[in-house]
């Protein structure tokens, strides 16, 4: 089965170990930062219509977007992925991985 997915953002909301809870910072990773890697025959690109703005086209689990951030090592991650489907194509399985960590979940 073949999946049609765009990928909005990525929301990090990064809990510091040496600060109290209540100063989470949230750290959004836009689709349009991402630098997307794909094998040549890839269509993955960033849409820049206004009613898009997104990253669509990813028909392929060899696709990856990736961006680079610094936050602090010792760091609790909340992550939230922003992503839309056309009906039916419910069930892609997706990750993201964070200094090695990985987070997984299906669309």
């Amino acid at each position: 089965m073949r999946f049609f997915v765009h990928l909005l953002a990525i929301w990090l909301v990064v809990a510091s170990a040496a600060r109290a809870a209540d100063t989470n910072a949230i750290v959004v990773l836009d689709a349009k930062d991402a630098k997307i890697e794909q094998p040549p025959d890839g269509k993955a690109k960033y849409e820049t219509l206004p009613n898009r703005l997104c990253i669509g086209f990813w028909y392929s689990t060899n696709v990856v977007a990736r961006w680079s951030l610094a936050v602090p090592a010792k760091s609790a991650y909340r992550v939230f992925v922003v992503v839309a489907c056309p009906r039916g194509m419910e069930g892609a399985k997706i990750e993201v991985v964070i200094a090695g960590q990985k987070a997984a979940g299906i669309i």
